[in-house]
């Protein structure tokens, strides 16, 4: 919905701007450069934008709608049948609200035995942390915008777009 002031919503500056260049991308390769571009200036060095499995026997490969992921860590994950009991698809399929994560934090819920299999892949990539936002379209199809950071240094949970992220969000 277009406010008085001809933005969308009750956004922040930072990610009204996001949205208009998400919107104004006319090919995927638009989209793909636009979506490298916001990432890195916000601080995060890959993303990911994949839609929800409808099936636990889902592969990454073929959820993934546009990333700048490895393609050998996206075929090492699915070749590892990580999908099946990964706690980020149980969190984006029960909540609605963005969260940061922690390689290790997010994984010790694992309960498949998969816990040092999938910390030794992400770790392999130098993938330890980042930020997943939950997304819908019209129909009602769930997925996410994944933003990971490569090295153990990521954006605090306080900064940038998080911030403008979780107080859009979380404000009532």
């Amino acid at each position: 919905m277009v406010g008085a002031s001809g933005q969308l919503g009750n956004f922040s500056e930072e990610v009204q701007q996001a949205i208009e260049k998400i919107a104004a991308a006319v090919t995927s390769y638009d989209l793909f450069r636009v979506l490298k571009k916001i990432a890195i200036g916000v601080g995060y060095d890959k993303f990911i934008i994949f839609r929800l499995p409808e099936e636990r026997s889902a592969q990454l490969a073929d959820l993934a709608i546009i990333t700048n992921w490895e393609p050998e860590l996206i075929k090492a994950y699915d070749a590892k049948d990580l999908l099946a009991n990964s706690p980020v698809i149980e969190r984006l399929a029960s909540s609605v609200l963005p969260f940061h994560w922690d390689i290790v934090e997010l994984n010790k819920g694992r309960k498949d035995g998969s816990l040092q299999e999938a910390l030794d892949l992400f770790r392999d990539f130098g993938l330890h942390n980042g930020t997943y936002f939950p997304v819908s379209d019209k129909h009602g199809g769930r997925g996410a915008l994944g933003l990971p950071v490569t090295g153990a240094n990521s954006p605090t949970r306080n900064s940038g777009i998080w911030y403008s992220w979780q107080t859009t969000f979380t404000s009532a």
